[in-house]
């Protein structure tokens, strides 16, 4: 979720909806000026790409969201969820993922049934990389239950 404080710009960054094209256009058009906090969770340091929209004044205190601009980008959740699977699959073996579903041995039908019952992934605070592919898109850009 990059923040371009000269610009007065945010890009709320929901997972698998063209996020890091834009993060790359961006960052060279608007000369670097995005901060994409780092937290530590555990002993690991963890890059805050994809924040809620709730989610930036807990991590960014000197951010007032009603000052900026904010866009962001969303997807037909059918192709969102099938990019999050093949994702998940090509990069299995180096991530974090089999700690949620093995993906490898399963094809999509079987790994959206994991994935339901999983339950509604919602937080408002950052865990981890992996949470963040299944929160809504609605929920990355709401407050007090409605787009603002």
């Amino acid at each position: 979720m990059p923040i371009y404080k000269n610009k007065k710009l945010i890009h709320v960054a929901i997972p698998k909806t063209g996020s890091t094209s834009i993060y790359h256009i961006f960052k060279d058009k608007l000369n670097n000026n995005d901060d994409l906090k780092i937290i530590i969770i555990g002993n690991t340091p963890k890059r805050l790409g994809h924040l809620t929209l709730k989610q930036i004044p807990l991590y960014h205190k000197d951010i007032d969201i009603n000052n900026y601009k904010i866009f962001s980008i969303v997807r037909n959740p059918y192709d969102r969820f099938y990019s999050i699977y093949k994702h998940m699959k090509n990069l299995n073996n180096r991530l974090i993922y089999t700690n949620i579903i093995d993906v490898n041995n399963l094809d999509f039908n079987e790994w959206l049934v994991k994935i339901e019952r999983l339950g509604n992934i919602s937080n408002d605070t950052y865990t981890d990389d992996v949470n963040s592919f299944f929160i809504s898109q609605f929920e990355y850009l709401q407050i007090n239950n409605k787009i603002e």
